[in-house]
C-alpha cells in the first residue's frame, strides 16, 4: 500500500512550527508494511487542499491529512473533506459526552466551538482520540483510503499507532517490507559508494535497495527490501526477506571493515560508552576549539557517569600548561594547534585525572585565525590509552559550527578505532 502525507498549515510553511509528524509516520508505516512515497505541505487554502486530495487519490492507495482539525475558523480539513467525500457533518452524542468529560476533568466548561468538535462526517469511520477533542476520520472512496488526523504530535502518533494502522491491517493490502540501517563513520559518501559499487550490482536484482544518508562525520546506509520489487515477488516471506537483508548487510560490513560501528541508529557516542563500560575503563576529555562539545556528546548517553571521569575546556595556552602540564616551550615551538601539543594534552589529562583513555582536541574553527600552514579548519587530535599516545591532523573545511561538529565526530571515530584495537594509522 502506497501512502501520501498532506500536511496542512501556514505555520509549517512559515517556519513557525517544525513538522515532526512526517518522520514518525514514515517509520511507523515502514514497520507496518506501508510505503510513504510522498509528503506535501499546503497552506490553509481550500483550493490547495482539494488539489492535494485529488492528486493524492490518483497516485496512492492512502492519503493522510495532518492538521486543520481544530475548532477555529482557519481549521478547514474536516468540513472540506466531509464535503469532498459526499457526506455531511452530524453531531455525535458519544463524542460530545467525551469532550464534556475531557473538560470537566480539567475543571473547565467546554464552549460552543469545543462542542462543535463532536460534529463529524456521517460517512466516515471514526478514529477515536482520547488525548484531545479533535477526532480522526477515515474514508474509503473509489478504492482509496483518505484519513484526517490532528496535527498535535502526541495525538497524531497515538492515532497512527492505535487506530489507523490497526484498521489498515484488516484490509489485507499491506505488503511486507524490511529496512535495516548500518552506521558508518570515517568515510565520506563518495568513498563508500565507490567501495560498494559491485555490491549494489549484485544485490539490486535480489530486490534490495541502498540509500546513503550523510550527516557531518557520519553516513547511515539504509538497506530496504520490498516484496513486490523482489525477483521472488509475493512468493517470499517476511522472514525470508529479513534473512536476505542480513546477508547483504554482513557483506557490507566485510567491505567496510573498520568503518561500520553499529546498526539501526546507534550513535557513535553510545557505541563508545558501551565499549568503555564493557572494558570497565574511563575516559577524560581535554578540549580547546570544540569548547566542551565532545564532552557534551559523551555525557548525554545514559550511564555516562560510569565511564566519563570529566572534561576540561583548555581554550587558553595558560590552561594547557597549568591544568594539563603541557610544556610551555612545546607550545612556543609548534603552536597550540599541533600534533605535538595535543599529544601532550592527552597524556597530561590521563595522568592528572587518572583516566584509562583521554582525548585532546585543538584547532582553528574560524572564521579567522588561519595561516598558510594552518588554514581555518585545521584540527589536531591526541588519543592516549594503555598502549600509548596517537596523534592526528585533519583539515575539516570552513564554517565554525561545521568544523566543530566534524571535529567531534572525527574524534569519536578515531577513539572508537583505538577502543576496538584497530587504531587509524595517520597519513
Amino acid at each position: 500500500m502506497k501512502a501520501i502525507l498532506v500536511v496542512v498549515g501556514d505555520e509549517i510553511l512559515l517556519g513557525q512550527v517544525v513538522d515532526t509528524n512526517a518522520s514518525y509516520l514514515g517509520q511507523a508505516f515502514a514497520a507496518a508494511g506501508l510505503e510513504l512515497v510522498s509528503k506535501w505541505t499546503v497552506r490553509d487554502r481550500e483550493d490547495e487542499m482539494l488539489e492535494a486530495l485529488k492528486l493524492g487519490m490518483a497516485k496512492a492507495d492512502l492519503v493522510v491529512f495532518s492538521g486543520g482539525l481544530g475548532p477555529t475558523s482557519d481549521d478547514l480539513t474536516k468540513p472540506l473533506l466531509t464535503q469532498a467525500m459526499g457526506g455531511r457533518l452530524v453531531r455525535n452524542l458519544e463524542v460530545q459526552k467525551a469532550i464534556q468529560a475531557w473538560f470537566e476533568a480539567r475543571g473547565r466548561e467546554p464552549g460552543p466551538m469545543n462542542l462543535a468538535q463532536a460534529d463529524l462526517p456521517d460517512n466516515c469511520t471514526l478514529l477515536h482520540n482520547p488525548l484531545g477533542t479533535a477526532q480522526g476520520m477515515l474514508w474509503l472512496q473509489h478504492g482509496v483510503y483518505v484519513a484526517a488526523l490532528p496535527g498535535v504530535p502526541y495525538e497524531f502518533k497515538h492515532l497512527v499507532d492505535q487506530e489507523l494502522i490497526p484498521h489498515l491491517k484488516t484490509t489485507g493490502l499491506l505488503r511486507p517490507m524490511v529496512h535495516h540501517t548500518l552506521m558508518v563513520a570515517g568515510l565520506v559518501e563518495s568513498s563508500i559508494a565507490r567501495i560498494l559499487k559491485n555490491w549494489e550490482s549484485q544485490w539490486r536484482p535480489e530486490g534490495i535497495r541502498l540509500a546513503y544518508l550523510p550527516r557531518p562525520g557520519l553516513v547511515r546506509l539504509r538497506l530496504s527490501m520490498y516484496a513486490h520489487e523482489s525477483k521472488d515477488g509475493s512468493g517470499i516471506t517476511l522472514a525470508g526477506m529479513q534473512d536476505r537483508v542480513q546477508v547483504a548487510a554482513q557483506a557490507i560490513k566485510g567491505l567496510l571493515e573498520g568503518y561500520v560501528y553499529g546498526e539501526n541508529e546507534l550513535s557513535l557516542e553510545e557505541c563508545i560508552g558501551l565499549i568503555l563500560k564493557d572494558k570497565g575503563q574511563k575516559i577524560f576529555l581535554a578540549e580547546s576549539c570544540t569548547g566542551g562539545a565532545l564532552s557534551a556528546r559523551l555525557v548525554r548517553v545514559a550511564g555516562a557517569s560510569e565511564v566519563v571521569v570529566g572534561g576540561l575546556v583548555a581554550y587558553s595556552n595558560e590552561l594547557k600548561v597549568e591544568e594539563l602540564e603541557v610544556d610551555r616551550d612545546l607550545i612556543l615551538k609548534h603552536g597550540a594547534v599541533s600534533t605535538e601539543v595535543v599529544g601532550a594534552m592527552a597524556q597530561g589529562a590521563a595522568l592528572r585525572y587518572h583516566a584509562d583513555y583521554s582525548v585532546a582536541i585543538s584547532g582553528i574553527a574560524g572564521p579567522s585565525g588561519g595561516t598558510v600552514d594552518k588554514p581555518v579548519g585545521s584540527v589536531c587530535f591526541g588519543i592516549h590509552g594503555p598502549d600509548g599516545t596517537l596523534t592526528y591532523r585533519r583539515s575539516l573545511g570552513e564554517g565554525r559550527e561545521l568544523v566543530i561538529e566534524r571535529a567531534v565526530m572525527t574524534a569519536m571515530f578515531l577513539l572508537w578505532r583505538v577502543l576496538i584495537g584497530q587504531p587509524v594509522q595517520d597519513s
